[in-house]
């Protein structure tokens, strides 16, 4: 079973989108007060770091889980993570029952993706129809890297994931979406030689200073 959004119903949520695209990608601040979203309906703290779990209710559209969470910025590699400024990282739209009325063609314009897709590694990889998640499910997703745009800050990561066509449900309906930060994964390691390699930088340069005194 699916629903059929009206198109004041997909105004709302590409509202949503266009929102949740300007924090990602242009770093606009996250106010999760302001109603873009839904009520708030649940928040939770990430355990031994800064950043926040957020969940909320948007009565305006049909029955969804719309989750928002930040943690600490990856790009700050100082080792007490506690005191480190929490960044967006992680946005998804997850519609139970999916809808229609709301195509990879349409979504891909509306967020300006690319004709290809960036792993964890970065590496490029042409096209975005990737293979179902498990033998026997019913599951189309697509993987994006959004354009750059003059206002982009930060490169952002999209999945879609639709369902088939089947003999009951004869449209492909819109089962969720993330839209993500592109952040490179960085371990404590990477951040502890990342650390001593600044200091470096700092000493050799001090270091010049001193002798052109």
């Amino acid at each position: 079973m699916y629903r059929t959004v009206s198109d004041v119903q997909r105004n709302i949520i590409f509202r949503m989108l266009d929102e949740v695209m300007a924090i990602m990608r242009d770093d606009k601040p996250f106010d999760p007060d302001d109603g873009t979203f839904g009520k708030i309906r649940n928040t939770r703290a990430q355990p031994g770091y800064p950043g926040m779990f957020y969940s909320f209710k948007n009565i305006s559209i049909p029955p969804a889980t719309i989750e928002f969470v930040t943690a600490s910025n990856p790009l700050d590699y100082s080792e007490d993570r506690t005191s480190v400024p929490v960044v967006p990282i992680h946005f998804k739209l997850n519609f139970d029952p999916p809808i229609d009325n709301l195509t990879e063609d349409v979504l891909k314009k509306r967020l300006d993706l690319a004709d290809y897709w960036i792993d964890r590694d970065g590496v490029r990889h042409e096209g975005n129809e990737m293979p179902p998640p498990g033998p026997g499910l019913l599951l189309k997703p697509y993987r994006y890297r959004a354009k750059t745009q003059a206002d982009s800050r930060f490169p952002v990561d999209v999945e879609i994931v639709f369902g088939l066509p089947t003999g009951d449900e004869p449209k492909s309906q819109l089962f969720f979406l993330t839209i993500e930060r592109a952040y490179a994964l960085v371990t404590p390691e990477d951040r502890k030689r990342m650390r001593e390699e600044k200091e470096q930088r700092v000493r050799e340069l001090y270091g010049k200073s001193d002798a052109a005194k």
